[in-house]
């Protein structure tokens, strides 16, 4: 299956009105399992977030959520650990051969 409509069937609901949602081109589905357990530690933990758009981009991932926590509630440790696991899926899901 195609990880871009797995990943649209299961998360359109969390897709902020206007953008884009996913766009993983040639990615292995196995990028989408990965993505999914992300998508499900973001729920859990940011339980009004939007997704803004997921794509392929030189050969990588790129996620772009909007959290739903205004300034004065953002807790700088729960942040970390979001920006931490972000960048930590975004260094795994990467590979030369998608670079178009």
């Amino acid at each position: 299956m195609n990880p871009t409509i797995y990943l649209f069937q299961k998360w359109a609901y969390r897709v902020k009105k206007d953008w884009y949602g996913f766009s993983l081109g040639n990615a292995p589905f196995e990028w989408a399992t990965e993505i999914d357990e992300f998508l499900e530690w973001v729920e859990a933990n940011f339980p009004d977030f939007k997704i803004l758009q997921i794509k392929l981009k030189m050969g990588g991932l790129r996620c772009y959520l909007d959290l739903g926590l205004p300034d004065t509630l953002i807790h700088d440790s729960l942040l970390k650990e979001y920006n931490s696991r972000r960048l930590e899926l975004e260094n795994k899901l990467f590979t030369k051969r998608l670079i178009y």
